[in-house]
């Protein structure tokens, strides 16, 4: 793991790979991790030089005291900050879930950065409309009661054959990191 700081905090990553071999950044989705996304660096890293990162309030990066920093915008600030700190141009910016959302706010705003996009389960924005059906559950998350709401998310989200100890950990996770993931809820 090495570090570097942008904006007050301290941010993990790793960078792996060949030096001169085209760049590959990974970009890991909402809860996870960059260790999440080793079995791709690993398979990649003979034809390209690939950095993962933790972005600000997972992993082992620092969490911020300002909810907006976790916000899609600020997370493509620290990837892109840490292009620049590593001089990487055109690379291929590859994101999971949450990071696919992170990748393309990045390439609108800084497109000498990214040679390619490419979106792994990403993320839809939702029209309002689309929002407001989800109202009770914002609002139960939000609630004393998130634990339960929680709860009832994840084993809606699960199928009965799912590994039961990739749910039990998901679910772990979830309570654990309920600071990042609470303040990043839509606010309806």
């Amino acid at each position: 793991m090495q570090t570097f700081r942008h904006r007050g905090l301290q941010i993990a990553y790793d960078d792996t790979g060949h030096p001169n071999r085209p760049p590959l950044v990974l970009i890991h989705g909402w809860l996870s991790k960059r260790a999440d996304l080793a079995a791709v660096a690993r398979a990649l890293r003979t034809s390209h030089r690939v950095v993962s990162i933790d972005l600000p309030g997972h992993g082992e990066s620092e969490v911020p005291e300002d909810e907006g920093r976790l916000r899609i915008p600020s997370f493509a600030d620290d990837v892109a900050a840490l292009c620049d700190e590593l001089g990487l141009s055109s690379a291929a910016l590859v994101g999971h879930s949450l990071g696919a959302a992170v990748a393309v706010d990045l390439a609108v705003r800084r497109p000498e950065l990214a040679a390619a996009v490419v979106a792994l389960d990403g993320v839809v924005l939702m029209p309002s409309a689309l929002l407001e059906g989800f109202a009770p559950l914002l609002a139960a998350l939000r609630s004393p009661a998130w634990r339960e709401a929680l709860g009832g998310l994840l084993t809606s989200t699960f199928l009965p054959t799912d590994d039961p100890d990739f749910c039990a950990a998901c679910s772990q996770t979830s309570i654990r990191c309920r600071n990042t993931w609470s303040r990043q809820l839509p606010n309806r």
